[in-house]
């Protein structure tokens, strides 16, 4: 038995979290909404997108695979240089 086990069984209720640990929380939480939003607003406005530049339903669905295909190839290439695309600037 480990020691959250333990004092879930003492106590009946889970330990509470410090300060530092309910600020990661919120800030993983809020990182993690924020993560695709981006695409999020792409899908919403994609109607709008396509009807002002005139975009058929094809070219449509093709910019947002460029979307997705792009967001892998900068996460692999920050991986791989080792920096993200913030701390160049």
């Amino acid at each position: 038995m480990n020691a959250i086990q333990a004092s879930v069984d003492q106590a009946g209720t889970a330990p509470s979290l410090d300060i530092s640990a309910k600020k990661a929380l919120v800030a993983s939480t809020i990182g993690y909404a924020m993560d695709g939003y981006d695409f999020l607003i792409l899908a919403f406005m994609l109607g709008a997108i396509g009807a002002d530049l005139g975009l058929s339903p094809a070219q449509r669905g093709s910019l947002a695979t460029w979307t997705l295909i792009g967001a892998v190839i900068g996460e692999c290439k920050s991986r791989t240089w080792r920096c993200s695309v913030a701390d160049s600037y």
